[in-house]
């Protein structure tokens, strides 16, 4: 991720609470927000050299998503986490186990959140991704051959 990346991260994560309070101790997760930044601006050098730790950072991420949708209060904001952010979260990581050196697991779980989310917005694109990740379909060799 660029910096300009990790910034509308970051920025999305604080506009999720709601303008009517300020932000409180309590709509973060457990984890430091400072150890999300960090891990954020270390994601595009972990993608790079294959880091295997690029995973738990997409998992900080939407653990950080998933609290501030918690508490906004909001039932709509907690079902618009579960259903549109958190599954682009999820294809996210799993396109960067590609860089991981795991394939099939990225394309395992690419089709489970394709067939888990067939309404979601990204779709096409993911069903894209992955029909071009998996590569042409076998040609039918003629009989006899």
């Amino acid at each position: 991720m660029t910096g300009r990346t990790t910034g509308l991260l970051l920025a999305a994560a604080f506009c999720a609470i709601p303008s009517s309070r300020a932000a409180t101790p309590q709509d973060l997760p457990a984890a430091d927000p400072t150890t999300l930044i960090r891990e954020l601006q270390a994601a595009e050098q972990k993608r790079k050299t294959a880091d295997t730790r690029l995973s738990s950072t997409w998992d900080l991420l939407i653990e950080f998503q998933g609290a501030l949708a918690g508490a906004s209060g909001s039932d709509f904001e907690r079902e618009k986490f579960e259903t549109l952010v958190k599954p682009r979260l999820l294809f996210g990581r799993a396109v960067d186990r590609i860089s991981q050196g795991q394939p099939n697991l990225a394309a395992n779980e690419m089709l489970a959140l394709i067939k888990k989310y067939p309404t979601h917005a990204d779709w096409p694109s993911w069903a894209e991704k992955l029909r071009l990740r998996l590569g042409p379909a076998p040609t039918a060799s003629p009989a006899g051959e």
